[in-house]
């Protein structure tokens, strides 16, 4: 059987921030942030989407909830920790695949690659 999810997380990582794209896959509306890089920051970017989703603290396993982000070696690690720990599902993705699935596009920014890694996973 396989799961559904209800909420696709693209998460572009870099060394120092994660830029997300949290959609819906309701209503396919986004909404982005910004957290660093470490330890408090994803316990923030985790903060947000409880927020959005409406779910208490112990919600997050309860709602269908799918990470995607490229595989950036190292900078990925401390998120793929966090996650895994916290039992959450994340899919980690080539960034060359991600950018193929797009076809051409016009501009780059980590808001937009954020966005793309979303709509990627809603596929």
């Amino acid at each position: 059987m396989q799961k559904t999810y209800d909420f696709f997380i693209g998460i572009d990582v870099s060394k120092d921030k994660l830029d997300y794209c949290i959609t819906n896959k309701e209503t396919l509306q986004n909404q982005f942030g910004i957290v660093a890089n470490n330890a408090k920051g994803i316990n923030g970017l985790i903060k947000s989407l409880l927020k959005i989703t409406g779910g208490g603290t112990s919600a997050a396993n309860k709602i269908n909830l799918l990470f995607c982000f490229e595989n950036t070696g190292v900078y990925s690690m401390p998120l793929c920790y966090w996650l895994q720990v916290n039992k959450l599902d994340y899919a980690v993705v080539a960034a060359l695949e991600i950018k193929r699935s797009k076809g051409i596009t016009r501009g780059k920014t980590d808001k937009a690659d954020a966005r793309d890694i979303a709509a990627y996973a809603l596929l």
